[in-house]
């Protein structure tokens, strides 16, 4: 059931992406109508209009060291490569309806020359987002977030012998996470959107249950052993932040905290701040706070600092 319900999402989300013959950075399409109806005499023409737009931020950035005979330091030769893109696609009437998907993808890779290669971070989450308006800034709302990692990652370390061995820690939909809840929106003018899940779901999938061996767990992100999914019930809060703060600096925020009735909180915070250096460089600095008591008693921080070349659509 939940394999069918991502299938039907990701046909949505290309569905709004290829059907609506867009060629400019944020196209309003005036010409799909829902409804119309011809004038009479006495009768007014109704016409209920939709719109589809879409925008994509795409950045990356890349480094590399050699090194030959130096007395600084040992001859570790690296390259690190970043890229991040943030795809939206958002279909409304301009009234009181709008549906909203959107991908953000972060991907960083280190390779080490005859030693290991990397794949951090490796973020990929999508954003489904369905709202009716009700009053000004508040909208019944549904929402939908799944994350997954898109590489294999592993832990190294060295065994007796001296040699370096890895052991795979995490994969693509191992674990894939969704939270999925029914409750209120309310829109922040000039900044974002607060979402209140009064009723919220959570579902955890190992797709590689072969990960049980390989870690000698008795469970993986909640899920035990003998199984491959775990659906929690709880309530759901997100704060969705996207904004211009100075001329050339833009801030996305994405706070996502997650109460099971009979667990701790699991709390989720991505940032990402880009300052704008010219048209075509941008700097980057990203940040992941997470906290999920299963997955660790402690709360795990992540930063990467990048300059490179961007582009928006």
């Amino acid at each position: 059931m939940w394999g069918r319900w991502i299938i039907n999402q990701v046909a949505l989300l290309c569905i709004l992406v290829t059907g609506q013959n867009i060629s400019a950075q944020d196209l309003i399409n005036n010409n799909i109508h829902s409804g119309k109806t011809g004038d009479t005499a006495g009768t007014r023409n109704t016409t209920s209009r939709f719109h589809a737009r879409y925008t994509l931020d795409y950045s990356f950035s890349l480094t590399s060291s050699w090194f030959s005979n130096s007395s600084q330091t040992t001859n570790r030769n690296s390259i690190a490569f970043f890229h991040s893109f943030k795809f939206l696609v958002q279909l409304d009437n301009s009234r009181n309806f709008k549906l909203t998907n959107q991908l953000v993808h972060n991907l960083g890779l280190q390779h080490f020359a005859d030693s290991i290669t990397l794949f951090q971070p490796d973020d990929n989450t999508l954003n489904t987002r369905f709202e009716y308006r009700l009053m000004n800034h508040f909208s019944f709302l549904a929402t939908s977030v799944l994350t997954t990692r898109l590489m294999n990652g592993y832990d190294y370390s060295l065994n007796d012998s001296g040699l370096l061995v890895r052991m795979l820690n995490s994969s693509f939909l191992t674990p894939l996470t969704g939270i999925f809840s029914l409750g209120m929106g309310i829109s922040i003018p000039s900044w974002g959107m607060l979402n209140i899940g009064i009723s919220s779901g959570k579902l955890t999938y190992i797709y590689n249950t072969k990960i049980f061996e390989t870690k000698m767990i008795e469970n993986f992100y909640g899920v035990p052993k003998n199984k491959c999914i775990m659906f929690e019930y709880g309530l759901s809060f997100q704060l969705l932040i996207d904004k211009d703060v100075l001329k050339r600096v833009h801030m996305d925020c994405d706070f996502l905290f997650f109460k099971n009735y009979n667990a701790p909180v699991d709390i989720t915070l991505k940032t990402l701040v880009g300052v704008k250096i010219n048209r075509f460089l941008k700097t980057s600095i990203l940040t992941k706070v997470l906290y999920e008591k299963m997955v660790s008693k402690n709360i795990q921080l992540e930063n990467l600092v990048s300059i490179g070349f961007y582009f928006t659509l």
